[in-house]
This record gives structure tokens, sequence and C-alpha cells, in this order.
């Protein structure tokens, strides 16, 4: 997964719902693990260096994702959930 891009960036009204619709990109994609984030390790984080990249590349809808799921394995709280957030 980390190392493919979604066949689109999604954007409201134009294409089908990532997660929630049949034909969306992460439609019934199992949740990932993700390792706690910290100031030593962000360099290279897996998942973080993921979500930069999909920025990059203008999958803003899916950098928030992975943003979001990095931000609750740090369970909202602390230093790097704020960075994060």
């Amino acid at each position: 997964m980390l190392n493919e891009f979604p066949d689109y960036s999604f954007v409201p009204n134009f294409y089908p719902h990532p997660r929630s619709n049949p034909k969306g990109h992460s439609y019934n994609q199992e949740e990932d693990i993700i390792p706690l984030i910290n100031k030593e390790n962000y360099k290279v984080h897996e998942f973080y260096l993921y979500a930069l990249e999909l920025f990059n590349r203008g999958y803003y809808w899916e950098t928030h994702e992975v943003l979001e799921g990095i931000w609750n394995s740090l369970k909202r709280e602390g230093y790097e959930a704020e960075f994060i957030r």
C-alpha cells in the first residue's frame, strides 16, 4: 500500500468516496497498524513519509487519512499528536 498511489485523488461529487463506495479506491481496505512516530524517527517513519508524498502528488484527502491514522495511533495526545494534527 505505501508504495502505491490511488487511481484518483478524491474530490467529492467528482469521484466515488474511497471508503464507503464499492467503486472507491480504498473500499474494503483493512486499516493499517501504524507504528508510533516521535522526534527521533519521523525522518524514516514509513507512514509519515507516505503522507508527504501523497500531499506532494495532490492526494489531499488521502493525505488527511494517513495523517489521521498516525494521530489516532498517538491517542491524539502529546507533542507528536499536536504536530501531526
